[in-house]
């Protein structure tokens, strides 16, 4: 534990040993603008991290210092109020352009938007089975004892059903008729039920 507490506080003072060189470098060989610049980028970098750090404080305040000191100790070529403008200009870049990629994050999050339902596709959800979807004729052909072709009419009607039958050429009879009815006992098994007329044979 205390071996690491020592790695983070010498790879710290060796990153802030190093953004002080590199400032007073460019300071020294561009002026100004060089301070202005490790100002904007370091601002850039801590922004992109995307959450606060509260070193951010002591860098900002690396830049104006930097700049303060040089122009006390090198003498640089600019009055005493301009630098001290300058230096807060620089300070002002780096929160600025820091605020401005912290905000961003925020931005790029889009609102989660609930779960719209979607319409159900032709055949994904079974049809519930009623009285009215039987209703209508219900025609087969099937051949007789005989070998003759013979068609078969089943006709269901606001609860009631007829069963034909007729021949080619012949005149169709009626085999049954009655009622029928459909029961659910239970969801997943329907039972349609005919009851014949006693009149009629059954069905």
């Amino acid at each position: 534990m205390i071996t690491t507490w020592i790695k983070h506080g010498l790879t710290r003072i060796g990153v802030w040993c190093a953004l002080v060189g590199v400032t007073v470098l460019l300071t020294v060989l561009f002026n100004f603008l060089g301070n202005l610049t490790c100002a904007v980028l370091s601002g850039m970098i801590l922004g992109a991290a995307r959450r606060w750090r509260w070193n951010a404080i002591p860098i900002s305040l690396v830049f104006p210092a930097v700049l303060l000191s040089l122009s006390h100790f090198a003498k640089l070529e600019l009055p005493p109020g301009k630098v001290q403008l300058i230096a807060g200009v620089c300070a002002a870049a780096f929160w600025g352009v820091y605020g401005l990629t912290f905000g961003l994050y925020f931005l790029e999050q889009k609102p989660e938007l609930p779960a719209i339902p979607t319409a159900a596709m032709p055949g994904s959800v079974k049809p519930k089975f009623s009285l009215a979807t039987l209703c209508g004729s219900w025609t087969c052909e099937d051949p007789a004892p005989n070998g003759a072709p013979q068609c078969k009419t089943l006709r269901i009607e606001a609860g009631k059903f007829a069963l034909t039958f007729s021949e080619p050429g012949e005149p169709g009879y009626e085999l049954a008729q009655g009622e029928v009815s459909v029961e659910t006992s239970r969801p997943e098994r329907t039972t349609v039920r005919f009851a014949a007329a006693p009149e009629s044979p059954a069905p």
